[in-house]
């Protein structure tokens, strides 16, 4: 995928993502034998037989959706 096909998606496109992603893989970091949980999130699947591919920040993504959901 090109580097120019990347966008931020708004939060109605991150919400789709997640809900219809194929395949999910959390960034895990191993220090020693601890394992740690980065708040970053991976998510893939097809879209009209086009492979896509997403990022979540998941920290972004719910200071985003508590700041939508307090405008209302």
């Amino acid at each position: 995928m090109a580097r120019a096909d990347c966008a931020p998606l708004e939060i109605r496109e991150a919400c789709n993502k997640i809900i219809h992603a194929q395949k999910v893989r959390f960034d895990v970091e191993e220090i020693g034998v601890q394992k740690y949980m980065n708040p970053i999130i991976y998510l893939y699947g097809t879209l009209q037989n086009k492979e896509w591919r997403a990022t979540l920040d998941v920290i972004k993504f719910c200071k985003e959706y508590v700041t939508l959901v307090c405008h209302f």
